[in-house]
This record gives structure tokens, C-alpha cells and sequence, in this order.
């Protein structure tokens, strides 16, 4: 789709012979990474329908892992390159699992995974504080991820799929629950995906975003996620976020843009290091038409030339490396 050959029209070539191409800014490589959900589940009891634990995950990663395998095998010199994250509910494993799981797919010598991935919606609480063997299990994990380099990916905005309810489901995504991890462990390097969206609640950063008059101070203790966010980008060395789906909303990057503006310059050029590009593909085709119309809307957006090239390029570079 980004060579340019579906759809009329509109459709722009940014990919071919030469490489891929950005805002006229020539790159080799477009890095994917692939972010497994883990849809492992613990025994269910009190239910006339009772069904046994199952884990999915390790199926799931070896499913992946043979598909980077056979991409590389039939395309030797192929544009993409992968760095697929593991997905982890914690209440699905025991400890010893876990463990197991960073043995074979996180071990610090030579991983085949990029990162870790939590989806709180599906019960992954980031912080358990009333359930002890909870809280061993994701002391591990950040403790391994914080020691060795490994990224958290989180999903970050209320909507997508859960499992459980609602307001469960608001408190395990908060980053202000992520507070808590990072008061623990405050070198972790955790991106909020999504930047914070919140699409169903007044007063926040909602479908139809607030204008931010340019002569007013944006204000970043106020309520909502994006601002709970910059936040945290301002107070822990390795907190990013992410573009992915939001990115597919125009008025989005004109909001961003304000916020940025109404800054103080230390404060501006910190959250200008912690962003990243992204798609969250094939969900954003919820938003946008095609993928070659994602990359058309980030490339036409009121984002500097100098930021484009840091979000796409520097940034997450900087979130992937383990050094």
C-alpha cells in the first residue's frame, strides 16, 4: 500500500526502489513491531461451564517468530525489519511461567523478543497492591525490563477490547496507576500507546478535541491521560508515548501542536523526545480508509519537518535500544 499501488488518486508512493520516503527524507528500513496480545486465561471456578487454564501466548510467539523467519528467509533483502513485543497478563501465569517466558523470549543475551506488552482491558493490572503473589510477578517483570533495557508497551487509550468492566478497565490503563510501577522502578522505560485518548468522557481529550487558545498557558496537572502523560515525560527519564490510531485523527496533530507551543522550551523539548510514530494497523483502518491514507495524514499534519524526523526516526530508535 505505501508503493502506491491501490486505490487512484490520492495515493502517494512512499516506498519503492530508492527506499521509503518521508517529508522527502529518505530512510532504508521500516521497523515493525508486531504487539502480541495475551489472551492466556487461569481456570475458571463457580460456573456450571468451568473451563481449564490455557496459554496462548507461547503459540502465539512461535507463530510469530516463524512468520519474521519466512519474511527474511523469502525477501533476504527486504525493507522491513521486525522487533515483535511479548505479551504478558501476569494474573494468567504463575511466577515460575513468567520467568520461563523471559527465559525463552527475553533472555538478555540474545532475545527474540524487542519488549514487553501489557493490555490492561484484559486484566493485566499494572500495580495489584492488595494481592502479594500479584505484586511479586510484576516486580519481576519490571525489574528484568528496568535492568536489561527491555521497553513496556501499555495500551493507553479507553477504548479497544476488555474483558473486564468498565471502570476496571479505566483504573488498570490510568497512567496514573503506572505511577505507582514508576515511583518503584523510575528508570523503566514504558510508552503510553495512543497518547492518552479518551473518546467517551466530557471534559478530556475527547472526539472533538478542546482548542487551546495560544495566549493561554497550557496547563499539565489538569485532568485526562494526555496530560497525565506530559506529566510523567517530565518527571521519569524513559516515559514515551505514541501516535498509533490517534494518528489518524487530522485535528489531532493541531491540538498537539498547541499544547507543544504553550510550553516552556525545557518542557517542550523533553516531550519532543519522548513521541513516537505509529499505526496500530489494521485497527486504524477503524479511522482511516487505508494505510497509505495514515501515512498521508501524519506527512500533511502541522508537525515540523525537523519533529517528523525525530517521531519516525530518532525517537524510537532511542525507545528500542537496550544500551
Amino acid at each position: 500500500d505505501l508503493s502506491g499501488s491501490f486505490g487512484t488518486g490520492e495515493a502517494r508512493a512512499f516506498i519503492g526502489d530508492g527506499g521509503i520516503t518521508l517529508r522527502g527524507k529518505k530512510y532504508d528500513t521500516l521497523v515493525l513491531t508486531p504487539q502480541l496480545m495475551d489472551f492466556s486465561r487461569t481456570p475458571e471456578t463457580g460456573i456450571y461451564y468451568r473451563r481449564p487454564a490455557m496459554d496462548k501466548i507461547r503459540k502465539y510467539a512461535e507463530d510469530t517468530l516463524s512468520a519474521i523467519q519466512t519474511y527474511k528467509s523469502e525477501r533476504p533483502f527486504g525493507r522491513l525489519e521486525f522487533r515483535p513485543f511479548l505479551g504478558i497478563t501476569p494474573e494468567a501465569h504463575t511466577l515460575e511461567d513468567i520467568k520461563q517466558l523471559f527465559s525463552l523470549y527475553l533472555d538478555p543475551k540474545d532475545p527474540l523478543f524487542s519488549g514487553v506488552k501489557f493490555y490492561p482491558p484484559i486484566g493485566a493490572d499494572p500495580w495489584p497492591e492488595n494481592d502479594a503473589e500479584g505484586m511479586e510477578k510484576v516486580r519481576y517483570i519490571y525489574g528484568m525490563c528496568e535492568e536489561y533495557g527491555f521497553p513496556i508497551t501499555t495500551h493507553c487509550d479507553n477504548q479497544g477490547f476488555r474483558t473486564l468492566s468498565t471502570k476496571e478497565a479505566w483504573l488498570y490503563t490510568s497512567p496514573e496507576t503506572w505511577e505507582k510501577a514508576l515511583r518503584e522502578f523510575p528508570r523503566l522505560k514504558i510508552d503510553f500507546a495512543h497518547f492518552g485518548r479518551e473518546y467517551t468522557i466530557r471534559n478530556s481529550t475527547v472526539e472533538k478535541l478542546p482548542i487551546i487558545p495560544k495566549q493561554e498557558k497550557f496547563k499539565l496537572r489538569g485532568s485526562g491521560w494526555f496530560k497525565s502523560i506530559i506529566r510523567l515525560m517530565l518527571e521519569y527519564p524513559n516515559v514515551y508515548t505514541d501516535l498509533s490510531f490517534t494518528g489518524g485523527d487530522p485535528d489531532f496533530f493541531v491540538f498537539l501542536n498547541m499544547a507543544l507551543e504553550a510550553m516552556s522550551e525545557a518542557e517542550r523539548e523533553r516531550v519532543l523526545s519522548r513521541i513516537l510514530f505509529g499505526s496500530d494497523f489494521s485497527i486504524n483502518l477503524l479511522k482511516v480508509p487505508s494505510y497509505n491514507a495514515y501515512w498521508r495524514i501524519y506527512e500533511d499534519s502541522v508537525l515540523t519537518d525537523e519533529n517528523i524526523e525525530r517521531f519516525s526516526s530518532a525517537n524510537p530508535a532511542r525507545f528500542l535500544c537496550r544500551l
